[in-house]
C-alpha cells in the first residue's frame, strides 16, 4: 500500500514516480500493490485500526510467503494458497466492521453505461447495463478480502474474497458483471482456467456460473445477461470454460506458421543485467501478432505490414514480468508468439559485441525427440556464467518430457541418468552444464530430450530450439568470410539411436581417426579454415544417418586479427 500528501508517490535512486501506474510501468513491480490512506491506528507502530472501514484495504491483501510464517507478535501468517491469506503489513488482523461502500464511476447507474467500482487504485467491480435495461436506482458494493464467502455447500471451492452488492429501487435487467480478483485468493481452486463466476441466487445459495469466462491473464471473470445482484466470488466446477479464440493445432510444413514458442535463454551477462533480447517477425500478408510471457501480465501486440519485418519490444527483464531463464529448473516464463496469418520468427539476444540468433518454428512441427547440439561456453575474462544450456518447452498441459544429461548438470542431475518432468502448456525446462575453470564450462552435447507418454498415455509434441532427430549420410558445408576477430563453425553429426563408436565419417575422403573421439558425448571435433579467412568448403560422409549443425563465436582474447575458424563434432551411434 502506497500513499502520499505530496507529488511523489515513489522514489527510486534519482528518479521519481508520481503515481503506481507511472512505477509499474517503469519497473515492472507491484501489480498487486494499491495507492489508499491506512487506516492505523494511534501511536507509531503502524497497528491496524480494525474499528476502521478503510483497514479492509490492508485485509487479505497480501502474498504467500513460505517462510513468512508468523507476523510482529508471533500470530500464524498463511503460508500456502489453501491456509489463507497474509494481511498488508506486520500485523495479522481481521476488521470489526464492514468495508466501506466504494466509489463508482459514474457515481449512478444508467442504461448503455458501465460503472466501475474502485478501492483506492484498485479495480473491484465493473457492471456494463445494456441499453435497454432496467437499472436500480442506486447500487452499493463492498468487497470481503481475504475470507471465505458465506454460505458455501460442504466441497465448494471458491476464492479468499467476495464483493457484497445492495440496491435500492428497480430489479435490475440485462447486466455484465465483471469480477476483478488477486492470484493469492485461489484457495483451492487447482487451476486459474477452470475460474467461473460464482454468484447467489434469490435463495442466497451459490452458483458456479457455467456461461461466465475468465481472463486469467487480467485476472478478471465475466458474465453477461445477468437479471440479479447480491454476492459474486470465483468460484469453480472442475471444467476449464472454453476459450474465445481456442487454440488451431495445425500441421505446419515449414518455419512458417501462426503459433510458436521460444524461452529467454541464459546469458554470460544476466549478472549485469546488460543483454537485451528481441523478436523478428516477418509478414508476407499483413498480419496481427500477439506476444505474451507466460505467467505474466506482459504482452504486446503488433500490426506487421505486408512483406514487411517487425522488430519487437525487447523481452521484459525486470520485476514481475521478467521473462529470463536464469537457472536450471522449471519455469512458467514461455514466450509466445501468435497470428492470424502464417509469419516466420526469428529470436536474438546481444550485448556488446556478443550476438546469437535463432530460426523459431511453428508448433505444427514440433517434434518428441532431441538430441542436444551445444559448445562449451567459453568467456576467460570474468567467466563465471559461461555455460552450456538448453531447454524444452511445452504446447500441451500434462506433457512429459524425459531427459538424459550427458555430463553432470549444475543442478545436479548426474550424467547418462535420465529423469523426468511434468510440463504444462508454456513451461520451460532449463538444463544448464556446469561452469569449469578458466571461464569454460561443460559441454551438453549428446544429451536427449524425449516428450513420453503421460500417466494417461497420451504423448504430446515438444519445442527444444534444435531441429527433432532427423539424419542424413552427406553434407555439404561451407565456411563463410567475416570480418570479426574470431569466428568458431561447429559441425557436429549425431544419430537418433545409442551411440556407436563405430560409425565411419570421412571429411572429403579421409576418414576421421577414432583416436579422437570425445567422450562423454562421442562427438568428433576439428577446425577447418585458417587465420586468412579463407573461404573452405568440406564435403562429410557417414555410413549411419548423422547430423549437422554449426557455431559461431568469439572468443575474447582475440582483439585484433580477423581470425576464421571452423569447429566440427561428429557424435556417433
Amino acid at each position: 500500500m502506497f500513499y502520499t500528501a505530496g507529488a511523489t508517490l515513489i522514489r527510486q535512486n534519482t528518479v521519481n514516480y508520481a503515481t503506481l501506474q507511472d512505477w509499474k510501468n517503469g519497473q515492472n513491480w507491484d501489480y498487486n500493490s494499491i495507492v489508499y490512506t491506512p487506516a492505523f491506528a494511534a501511536g507509531n507502530e503502524l497497528q491496524p485500526d480494525v474499528t476502521n472501514p478503510d483497514v479492509w484495504a490492508m485485509q487479505g491483501r497480501g502474498v504467500q510467503i513460505t517462510d513468512n510464517a508468523t507476523d510482529i507478535n508471533g500470530n500464524i501468517r498463511p503460508t500456502t494458497l489453501t491456509a489463507g491469506v497474509p494481511d498488508m503489513g506486520a500485523y495479522e488482523f481481521l476488521p470489526t466492521v464492514q468495508p466501506p461502500v466504494l466509489p463508482a464511476t459514474p457515481a449512478a447507474p444508467a442504461a448503455g453505461t458501465t460503472q466501475v467500482f474502485m478501492f483506492g487504485t484498485d479495480t473491484v467491480q465493473k457492471i456494463t447495463w445494456a441499453p435497454a435495461s432496467t437499472v436500480p436506482t442506486t447500487v452499493d458494493v463492498r468487497r470481503y478480502s481475504g475470507i471465505i464467502p458465506p454460505g458455501l455447500a460442504p466441497g465448494q471451492q471458491s476464492m479468499y474474497y467476495y464483493t457484497d452488492v445492495d440496491i435500492t429501487g428497480s430489479a435490475p435487467t440485462n447486466f455484465t458483471n465483471q469480477q476483478f480478483y488477486i492470484d493469492p485468493w485461489m484457495r483451492d481452486i487447482p487451476s486459474e482456467p477452470t475460474v467461473k463466476l460464482g454468484r447467489t441466487n434469490t435463495a442466497g445459495t451459490w452458483l458456479v456460473a457455467s456461461g461466465s469466462v475468465v481472463d486469467d491473464l487480467g485476472n478478471v471473470i465475466t458474465e453477461s445477461n445477468l437479471s440479479f445482484l447480491d454476492k459474486f466470488t470465483g468460484m469453480t466446477d472442475g471444467v476449464a470454460p472454453p476459450p474465445a479464440v481456442p487454440p488451431v493445432f495445425t500441421l505446419d510444413t515449414s518455419n512458417r506458421g501462426k503459433r510458436f514458442w521460444v524461452g529467454y535463454g541464459h546469458h554470460y551477462g544476466f549478472s549485469s543485467n546488460s543483454q537485451d533480447m528481441a523478436l523478428y517477425l516477418s509478414a508476407e500478408d499483413s498480419a496481427n501478432v500477439t506476444v505474451k510471457v507466460n505467467g505474466t501480465n506482459w504482452v504486446r501486440t503488433y500490426a506487421i505490414p505486408a512483406n514487411s519485418v517487425r522488430v519487437s519490444d525487447f523481452m521484459p527483464t525486470s520485476g514481475l514480468v521478467d521473462a529470463r531463464l536464469t537457472d536450471e529448473g522449471l519455469f512458467n516464463k514461455g514466450i509466445s508468439i501468435e497470428s492470424d496469418v502464417p509469419i516466420v520468427a526469428y529470436a536474438h539476444i546481444s550485448d556488446g559485441a556478443n550476438s546469437g540468433a535463432g530460426m523459431l518454428l511453428p508448433t505444427g512441427v514440433y517434434g518428441y525427440e532431441y538430441r542436444s547440439l551445444n559448445s562449451r561456453q567459453y568467456y576467460p575474462t570474468g567467466g563465471a556464467g559461461s555455460y552450456s544450456w538448453m531447454f524444452a518447452i511445452a504446447d500441451h498441459d500434462s506433457t512429459l518430457v524425459e531427459i538424459t544429461p550427458s555430463v553432470t548438470t549444475k543442478g545436479g542431475r548426474p550424467a547418462g541418468v535420465p529423469f523426468q518432468v511434468y510440463l504444462k502448456r508454456g513451461e520451460v525446462y532449463n538444463v544448464m552444464g556446469t561452469q569449469a575453470t578458466g571461464g569454460q564450462g561443460t559441454d551438453l552435447s549428446g544429451s536427449t530430450i524425449k516428450s513420453i507418454p503421460n500417466a494417461s498415455g497420451k504423448c504430446y509434441p515438444i519445442a527444444v530450439f534444435l531441429f527433432p532427430a532427423s539424419m542424413g549420410t552427406k553434407y555439404l558445408t561451407f565456411c563463410h568470410r567475416q570480418f570479426c576477430f574470431q569466428y568458431q563453425l561447429q559441425f557436429q553429426w549425431l544419430e537418433s539411436d545409442g551411440k556407436d563408436p563405430a560409425t565411419v565419417v570421412r571429411r572429403n575422403g579421409v576418414i576421421l581417426d577414432p583416436a579422437t573421439l570425445v567422450v562423454p558425448g562421442n562427438y568428433y571435433e576439428f577446425f577447418v579454415g585458417n587465420n586468412t579467412g579463407a573461404n573452405t568448403a568440406s564435403f562429410i560422409e557417414a555410413d549411419q544417418p548423422v547430423m549437422v549443425a554449426q557455431l559461431c563465436c568469439l572468443p575474447v582474447e582475440q582483439v585484433v586479427q580477423v581470425y576464421l575458424h571452423q569447429l566440427v563434432m561428429v557424435i556417433l551411434k
